[in-house]
């Protein structure tokens, strides 16, 4: 057991190690057994005294054992830690973190972040955080606009406090700040606008019949000031096709245009809401202790000690790269909601979350902190999508693309539209033309898309069928992962089977694009250039064989002779029959080495099409057995042709 001599002696490795210059190196971190803490503090080193509460504060069971504890202090990422060992070496308890409170001066001992404790009550306390927000991007942010905006056709005025109900206005050319809602239906919204309702709503909506996420959403508005409220199911006549495709056509400018963009992250429907009391629980943390410390120049710090609370479970690496837990991540048209927001507030089941052009932030502050130490904000996907970097821009695009795909939606047919407004902003910055979800410049990587396999979530699997198969009604050209949907795979109805991201297996990684697009066009099937299609083909150049297959199930393979093709099938063939295929060459894929098993050469599986005399479909997509690239010879001696593929 230690011992301690004097009070400067015990506190060498723990306090005159913390001071503005601490960070942690490996082989010296501050380290002392617990009890020889608690006798430091006794003897009056305010320092260690505090460190001792926030221990045994946080973990009581610690006191019982204190000699034989050692606590570690180390700095890590945006935290002070303070680790425990038993005297054996392995860890015994949760680590503990430390901040300092941001209202608060910070302490003059030690370099800690900032903090902000979590609002308890979110309805009552949320307008103070947003607020502040909201004043500092507009004061100090020039990316993120501050000037009035063109109204979109229709609005909700929120009303007012003095008795006056919402309702519903159509500006004449009138500019403004509004804000819009991106939220789950979760089915049927239970309050909509239609032709035969118009007029009454105009003249006032009853906050009682409004669902839940609408009368929080007006609440929010009038305690940051916005007059107006943009509802997609208010805002568009439900009733009224050409209604709906005219202003679903416009939905990038009106979430561009928002003031800013409320997110109902945590709700399932439109009852859900934007705060619940069973929600505020988290702010009542039972692994969190305040600590009074008195700095050398007579001012008080709080010290915020904490135990781990897995941020990352909710919040993910960045949870601006679309993946965070929770219902609203899991809808395909509120991709775009989040992305084309200037500024976007995410009403969690945990925290409250801000993302604007140049910052992003969450109510405890750590990633704040985090952008702190870096030094910048790293870039989202989306912020490489709309850069002038073509090469990285559309690989950005392409793993939108595959987080969106797996995305669910009510009507499969509005794939398209669900993206439309994302596609224009892409037009807008330079991207070229637009095809069906793919971009004419990137158009030998983007054909080469690989469908998600949908078999490992069949409970009882043929071991045959891929379990996909062509849209019906049509939804796009064969050569669009757009066109598969998925069925008898245990799910209500027909659905996106999804395509791996190009970054979690190289699959749309081409070192050499060895076909030529000679043309390419898609018709839109209505007023909306980026919306839904009717038709569309690629005319493209390249080397191409022809070989036959008996197709047996989805693991059926093609040669060319003796060669080995390695086919991964979009849909099912005609099963038991011989039939003949087209392999044409896309390019030669990244060789990183036979352990990461890549392929050298990938192209498109084509058959002869039902419906048009001349032209193809895809069927699948190939790459060659061999690492080595010993089978090339295959496609060297192949004769060039051009195909129509639609």
């Amino acid at each position: 057991m230690e011992v301690a001599t004097s009070g400067e002696t015990l506190c060498q490795m723990f306090c005159l190690a913390l001071n503005d210059d601490f960070e942690d190196i490996d082989d010296g971190k501050p380290e002392r057994s617990l009890s020889n803490l608690g006798i430091s503090g006794n003897r009056g080193c305010l320092k260690c005294r505090l460190l001792y509460e926030a221990c045994v504060g946080l973990h009581p069971t610690l006191k019982q054992n204190a000699a034989n504890i050692r606590v570690e202090l180390t700095s890590y990422s945006v935290w002070l830690q303070l680790f425990f060992y038993d005297i054996e070496g392995s860890e015994t308890y949760p680590c503990i973190y430390l901040y300092y409170n941001y209202k608060m001066p910070p302490p003059d001992w030690i370099p800690l972040f900032p903090y902000r404790k979590h609002i308890t009550c979110r309805q009552q306390q949320f307008p103070e955080l947003l607020l502040d927000w909201l004043g500092e991007c507009e004061k100090n942010h020039a990316s993120c606009h501050k000037n009035d905006r063109p109204l979109p056709t229709r609005v909700l005025h929120v009303g007012d406090d003095k008795g006056k109900q919402p309702f519903l206005v159509i500006p004449k050319g009138e500019k403004g700040r509004y804000i819009a809602l991106s939220h789950c239906w979760g089915g049927d919204v239970p309050l909509k606008t239609k032709k035969s309702n118009l007029s009454e709503y105009q003249k006032g909506i009853s906050m009682s019949l409004l669902p839940k996420n609408f009368q929080h959403a007006i609440i929010v508005a009038k305690a940051i000031g916005i007059q107006y409220l943009w509802i997609d199911s208010l805002c568009i006549l439900q009733d009224d096709v050409a209604d709906w495709e005219l202003e679903s056509s416009k939905m990038a400018s009106f979430y561009q245009n928002a003031h800013a963009v409320l997110i109902a992250s945590n709700s399932s429907d439109s009852q859900g809401g934007f705060w619940n009391p069973s929600w505020d629980d988290y702010g009542q943390l039972n692994g969190f202790k305040e600590l009074q410390y008195l700095n050398d120049d007579g001012s008080t710090s709080q010290i915020i000690a904490r135990t781990d609370l897995a941020h990352e479970d909710y919040i993910p690496e960045s949870y601006l790269e679309y993946v965070a837990p929770s219902p609203l991540s899991k809808r395909a048209w509120t991709l775009q909601e989040e992305l084309l927001g200037s500024r976007c507030i995410f009403f969690t089941g945990k925290e409250l979350l801000w993302k604007c052009y140049e910052a992003q932030k969450c109510e405890c502050m750590q990633e704040d902190n985090e952008n702190k130490l870096t030094g910048r904000r790293r870039k989202s996907l989306w912020e490489t999508a709309i850069s002038s970097d073509s090469a990285k821009r559309f690989g950005a695009w392409r793993s939108l693309m595959a987080y969106y795909s797996r995305r669910q939606i009510t009507y499969e047919s509005d794939r398209l539209p669900a993206i439309s407004g994302m596609a224009k902003y892409m037009l807008s910055n330079g991207a070229g033309e637009y095809l069906a979800g793919m971009w004419k410049e990137d158009l030998c990587e983007a054909l080469t898309w690989l469908a998600k396999p949908v078999w490992p979530q069949i409970a009882n699997d043929n071991l045959t069928s891929t379990y996909r198969r062509r849209a019906s009604p049509y939804r796009a050209p064969t050569w669009s992962w757009i066109s598969l949907e998925t069925y008898d795979d245990g799910n209500d109805k027909s659905r996106c089977p999804g395509i791996v991201d190009w970054q979690e297996g190289n699959y749309w990684y081409l070192e050499r694009p060895r076909a030529k697009i000679i043309d390419a066009h898609c018709e839109p099937a209505g007023l909306d250039p980026t919306g839904a299609v009717k038709g569309g083909y690629i005319l493209l150049q390249s080397k191409c064989i022809e070989t036959w297959v008996v197709w047996l199930s989805r693991i059926s393979q093609v040669s060319y002779g003796k060669v080995p093709l390695n086919v991964h099938w979009d849909i099912d063939l005609e099963l038991g029959l011989r039939q003949k295929l087209y392999c044409i060459l896309i390019g030669d894929a990244i060789d990183t080495g036979e352990s990461l098993r890549r392929q050298p050469v990938r192209g498109l599986v084509l058959r002869r099409s039902k419906s048009i005399a001349g032209t193809f479909e895809r069927v699948g997509l190939f790459d060659e057995n061999s690492v080595q690239g010993k089978n090339m010879n295959i496609f060297e001696e192949a004769k060039e042709r051009t195909l129509t593929i639609i």
